[in-house]
């Protein structure tokens, strides 16, 4: 890990979100700190309530988990899968959560179902990627192996997971990890797609850049007993460090932070390990805020704002560091600049 070799200009965006069925949609809603969260009844215990934030669709879309995951999938990427045989590496919930949506996916999995569902023919080298949103995000690399060995000219990563289901939701309230009247500090289940296009070569001048990407692994993550030591968090910073994108470089963050009191404590730790270089404040961005937790698809949708950030112009800053946990342990980060 660490500077990607070629650079990955991000020079398409896709994302069906609970704030927006396009990126365009999504980014904006999120810029404007519009949320998507709302009150739903729940059935267990009957007539509760819990705040969700769910992507406004036709029941039609969502007859079965699979087919709901799949379908904001291809929505998303519809947005920037625009020729054949591009390599799509593709992930869907972590597996350890035993999501309802692989009961009815194909035996194959995931990116079976995708290539189903388009009109496009995948690339061979097209394949699923485990380990969440850190996971998605760490196989940055294998984009970038991919594009400098002339295997493929662009490649899209996609996610796209939901939280927004009684399995998941009933795990989280017995970890006493959802947000509610009793606990400020807690998950807003949510769901959502993104697919991100990556070339050597930008299609705009405006498109950001990812310069490096770095990987670890918690040994004590949420779903564990202990409260994390960030060395996983610290482990993947640190494996962005090169001489052209030193720690110094960073002006600002996007992280995929849920509002957990887990994830507050580990940044508290993890940065001050690795932020060395004085700053009076250090600007940081959480979409979740906006969209809620998306699962595997958080990942991504930090690139996708950073991105927007320079593109739009509100960006504190030509460096931004996307900093990605999954439930498991998965840690990865990204240095995106704005574009050249």
């Amino acid at each position: 890990m660490g500077r990607l070799t070629p650079d990955l200009f991000i020079t398409g965006i896709g994302a069906v979100t609970p704030v927006g069925l396009t990126a365009a949609q999504s980014l904006a809603a999120t810029r404007a700190n519009t949320s998507g969260f709302e009150d739903r009844i729940q059935s267990h215990p009957f007539g509760s309530t819990q705040s969700v934030a769910s992507v406004p669709a036709n029941w039609r879309l969502q007859r079965t988990p699979g087919e709901w995951l799949t379908n904001m999938a291809v929505r998303a990427l519809a947005e920037v899968l625009d020729r054949d045989e591009t390599v799509v590496l593709a992930a869907g919930p972590d597996a350890f959560r035993q999501h309802p949506a692989a009961e009815t996916w194909p035996k194959e999995g995931f990116l079976s179902s995708l290539r189903a569902r388009t009109d496009y023919a995948f690339h061979a080298a097209s394949s699923e990627v485990s380990g969440g949103a850190a996971g998605i995000v760490g196989a940055l690399e294998q984009a970038a192996a991919l594009i400098a060995l002339g295997d493929a000219e662009e490649v899209i990563l996609l996610a796209s997971d939901s939280y927004v289901n009684d399995r998941d939701i009933a795990r989280l309230k017995a970890a006493e990890r959802l947000s509610g009247e009793t606990n400020a500090q807690g998950v807003i289940p949510g769901e959502g797609a993104v697919a991100l296009r990556l070339a050597a070569v930008p299609r705009n001048p405006s498109d950001a850049v990812i310069r490096a990407v770095g990987t670890g692994q918690e040994a004590c993550p949420v779903i564990g007993e202990r409260q994390s030591q960030g060395r996983g968090m610290q482990q993947a910073l640190e494996g962005t460090i090169s001489e052209e994108t030193p720690e110094s470089a960073v002006d600002f963050i996007v992280a995929n932070f849920n509002g957990e009191r887990y994830s507050g404590l580990e940044a508290l730790i993890f940065r001050a390990r690795h932020y060395r270089t004085h700053r009076p404040f250090m600007v940081t961005a959480f979409p979740a805020m906006s969209v809620g937790d998306i699962g595997s698809a958080s990942g991504l949708y930090c690139l996708a704002v950073a991105a927007d950030s320079f593109k739009e112009g509100y960006a504190p800053g030509a460096v931004a560091m996307c900093e990605v946990s999954s439930e498991a342990g998965e840690r990865a980060a990204a240095v995106v600049a704005r574009g050249e």
